[in-house]
């Protein structure tokens, strides 16, 4: 098992689960589930839920990264003193070589996948079983040399491709998991990529620091009426300059950002509490029970009440 040419994470200890398998684990709620499912290529479940968490990764060798965001939000530095982000919903393609990165979790939740080929390592065999596939690894790396990275925001068939590695019976079941990865490389080597590159402005540190700044007010204070008026006069911005650079930090407006925030909350609230629909509605800054309704059902498809039945029925099945 070769993780450590792979990566290392300074802050996660990590547990050998058998040949194929490593368990990162900051804590209970914070974890990188790895598998080596061919010689060279891993693939990585990752699923953290914080807002302090920064982790140092480690780059040992040139190494091919695929990053899927299923939900939430995570940030890296990909330019010395430059931050970028990738969104819900977005993919990550980056080729990095003997760096240290670090990333942050500023959304308090991430849930996603990488796929990673060391560059370096990958065996003839490994490569052999690619080019029966057609997969076409230089065809990639040459279009990222010259990008350095891209961000695609995912077509569908990308989308239920990792939907489907996320939420499968097999998820952990080794030919599966071979299968998907040969599945999503030949499907990104066989991309038009120059037509799918989304352009992202970077983050100078300086106002980095400010959004997230702005970002942790508003997590302690979202009970309270929140304005964007208010929070510029506060943290001396322009309301332009908010919403850029928020929405660069976070990948959504602020706006969405304290909606998304309160029903987090709520969420909590309907799993661990008995307090009525409305109680928790005015806990978590909305007066109108209808109206929290209707942005929870937008935000999680279902209603509070269909979400806290769904739960903790789930609960007491586990």
């Amino acid at each position: 098992m070769k993780f450590k040419g792979f990566y290392a994470l300074e802050e996660f200890s990590h547990v050998k689960m058998d040949q194929q398998k490593v368990l990162f684990q900051y804590n209970s709620k914070n974890q990188m589930l790895f598998y080596e499912v061919f010689e060279g290529i891993s693939i990585v479940f990752n699923e953290l839920e914080t807002d302090e968490l920064q982790c140092n990764k480690k780059t040992f060798h040139p190494m091919l990264s695929i990053n899927y965001c299923y939900e939430g939000h995570v940030e890296c530095e990909m330019v010395k003193g430059k931050r970028t982000c990738l969104s819900t919903k977005q993919l990550l393609l980056s080729v990095a070589s003997a760096t240290q990165e670090d990333f942050q979790v500023p959304s308090k939740y991430y849930k996603g996948i990488t796929i990673s080929v060391d560059l370096v390592h990958v065996s003839d065999k490994t490569l052999a079983v690619l080019a029966d596939y057609q997969i076409d690894l230089e065809r990639i790396t040459k279009h990222l040399q010259h990008h350095t990275y891209c961000i695609l925001d995912s077509e569908t068939t990308i989308q239920h491709l990792f939907a489907d590695l996320l939420k499968s019976p097999f998820q952990q079941q080794l030919p599966y998991l071979k299968l998907k990865v040969l599945e999503t490389l030949f499907i990104i080597s066989n991309m038009p990529l120059e037509q799918y590159v989304r352009t992202t402005d970077y983050i100078p540190h300086s106002k980095y620091k400010k959004m997230k700044k702005i970002a942790h007010y508003i997590l302690k204070h979202f009970q309270e009426p929140l304005m964007i008026s208010e929070l510029c006069e506060l943290f001396h911005v322009s309301e332009s300059y908010l919403k850029k650079y928020f929405k660069v930090t976070f990948g959504e407006s602020v706006h969405h950002y304290i909606q998304k925030t309160r029903i987090d909350q709520a969420c909590q609230l309907l799993i661990e509490t008995d307090l009525s629909i409305l109680e928790i509605a005015n806990s978590v800054g909305y007066k109108n029970s209808s109206k929290f309704a209707a942005i929870f059902k937008r935000e999680k498809q279902q209603t509070p009440s269909q979400y806290r039945k769904e739960m903790r029925d789930e609960l007491e099945h586990r």
